[in-house]
C-alpha cells in the first residue's frame, strides 16, 4: 500500500519490504515505538541507539613536538561523534518523554567537562598541566575517557590546531575507534 511515507522512501532510493516499517541498520533488536499521527498510518521502528555530537569545542592546549609549542599553549578545536547503545523502553510512543534510567544516557556537558580536564592536565602520571606531544596521543586519551562510559559503541574524533601552519584554516588528525 502506498502512502506519503512510501513515496518519500522511494524518492530517497530506500528499499523496504514494508514501507512504513523501519529498523536500525545495526541489526540490533531495539525497543519498538509507534506514532499515530492523525491522517497517517501507524509506523513502527526499532531504535538501537543514538549519537552524541560535540562540534568544535575550542580550547587552549600545550601540545606539539616543536620547542615553541612547549613554551606556549595554542588553540585546539575538538569535534567528536559517539555512537551510543541505549535501549528505549518497549511500548514507548513517540510523544512520550524518555525517562532516564540506569544511567543509560550520557550528558554531553559531562563529556565536554571530561575533555577539558584531559586537555588541561595532560597525560596521566605527568605533571599537572603537562605537555602532550602528539594529537594522536591526545586522541588516545580522549578515546579511553569516552569508552569508560559503557554505552559508547564507537567514536569518531577530530583534533585540529588552528594556528599551527600559516596559510591554513587548521591542521590535524581524524581518528576512529570501535568497541570490540
Amino acid at each position: 500500500m502506498e502512502n506519503k511515507h512510501t513515496r518519500k522512501r522511494i524518492a530517497l532510493g530506500e528499499k523496504s519490504a514494508e514501507a512504513t516499517s523501519y529498523e536500525a541498520t545495526s541489526g540490533r533488536a531495539g525497543s519498538e515505538a509507534t506514532s499515530g499521527r492523525a491522517g497517517s498510518e501507524k509506523s513502527t521502528y526499532r531504535k538501537s541507539g543514538y549519537s552524541i555530537v560535540i562540534e568544535e569545542l575550542a580550547l587552549q592546549a600545550s601540545i606539539g613536538v616543536y620547542p615553541h609549542e612547549r613554551k606556549k599553549k595554542q588553540p585546539l578545536v575538538i569535534s567528536l561523534k559517539l555512537n551510543i547503545n541505549a535501549e528505549i523502553p518497549k511500548g514507548r510512543t513517540v510523544r512520550q518523554p524518555i525517562v532516564v534510567e540506569n544511567n543509560s544516557f550520557l550528558c554531553y556537558k559531562t563529556l565536554c567537562d571530561e575533555i577539558k580536564e584531559i586537555v588541561a592536565t595532560g597525560p596521566v602520571g605527568g605533571p599537572v598541566g603537562g605537555h602532550i606531544e602528539l594529537l594522536e596521543d591526545l586522541g588516545e586519551m580522549l578515546a579511553q575517557c569516552c569508552f569508560a562510559h559503557k554505552q559508547v559503541q564507537s567514536l569518531w574524533l577530530s583534533l585540529r590546531k588552528t594556528q599551527a601552519i600559516e596559510g591554513t584554516k587548521a591542521v590535524g588528525v581524524e581518528l576512529a575507534w570501535q568497541r570490540k
